[in-house]
């Protein structure tokens, strides 16, 4: 079940990723991703981040690229990419005000 999961989300990311990043295969849609969560129970992993962030770009290009943090992602998780100034109304939804997050 979890291989489906993972292929379905694999999917998913593949038709509506944010421009590669040569690690984390994000996908954007939420609503989505919380459909796929329920059906399958993986949980979702929300990165909450700006165009004008930083910190954000740091995680990104840090922590986010380590093969251990790929792997652990990719295995038990749907990434969700939330970018704060395009999606601000999904931050205000879970009360995220400051980011990375």
């Amino acid at each position: 079940m979890m291989a489906t999961a993972l292929l379905l989300c694999a999917t998913l990311t593949l038709a509506a990723a944010p421009p590669a990043n040569d690690g984390i295969k994000w996908t954007a849609e939420l609503d989505e991703a919380l459909k796929l969560s329920q059906k399958y129970h993986v949980p979702v992993l929300l990165h909450f981040s700006s165009d004008h962030c930083p910190p954000c770009r740091l995680l990104e290009q840090r922590a986010f690229k380590s093969n251990e943090v790929i792997k652990a992602v990719h295995d038990d998780y749907i990434p969700v990419l939330v970018n704060v100034d395009q999606y601000r109304q999904i931050a205000q939804r879970y009360k995220v005000e400051a980011w990375p997050t």
